[in-house]
């Protein structure tokens, strides 16, 4: 099944808050095939001449409370302007499984390298039209697994990976990084009364 990628995100329950995080920092979104890149102004997802292509992307200072309850986490990326790929690109989001995600670093902290979540999302997407705002299924599964870890605390960071999932023919769906000059953003919509 395809996930619609430019689905409406669902309305905030009444009483939560809403944060949205953009990533500030060319250091912040990295991108991996046969090598290591965090200075492209775009990037790709997907699998092409043999190779997985995965992103990484941290989000600092990311002000939610400990033990908040996640309702929504959205993703929202700029596709690239060269989008020309028709065959369905399987992808999973997940995150870094650390209480505070390190900025990416070649080798020793790339997106390809776990620790991972457990919780991970499909994103399975059909073509893309170019230089378009293209909207990922709810990551709240994700989040809500970081932000109830015993060392999480507001103002961490979170560094979410876009993960070859099974793409097997050459396909990727390329996103503008921040080199690009439209970089990603994460909107997190979330309460502070409840229990996971």
């Amino acid at each position: 099944t395809v996930t619609v990628s430019n689905a409406a995100a669902p309305p905030p329950p009444a009483g939560s808050q809403t944060l949205t995080v953009t990533i500030a920092a060319g250091a912040d979104d990295a991108y991996e095939d046969n090598g290591y890149d965090a200075a492209s102004p775009e990037a790709w997802m997907g699998f092409w001449n043999g190779n997985n292509e995965q992103i990484g992307l941290r989000f600092a200072n990311v002000t939610i409370p400990k033990n908040a309850v996640i309702s929504s986490a959205i993703l929202t990326v700029q596709s690239s302007a060269t989008e020309d790929d028709s065959n369905t690109v399987q992808a999973k989001i997940r995150a870094k499984a650390v209480d505070n995600a390190a900025s990416w670093a070649a080798g020793t902290n790339s997106p390809s390298q776990p620790p991972y979540t457990t919780s991970g999302v499909d994103w399975d997407n059909g073509p893309w039209a170019g230089n378009a705002a293209q909207i990922s299924p709810n990551l709240a599964s994700v989040i809500q697994e970081l932000v109830t870890r015993s060392g999480w605390t507001t103002g961490n960071a979170i560094g979410l990976v876009l993960l070859n999932d099974g793409t097997a023919l050459n396909a990727d769906r390329g996103i503008t990084m921040f080199e690009g000059g439209t970089p990603a953003s994460l909107t997190i919509i979330y309460s502070t009364t409840g229990t996971p």
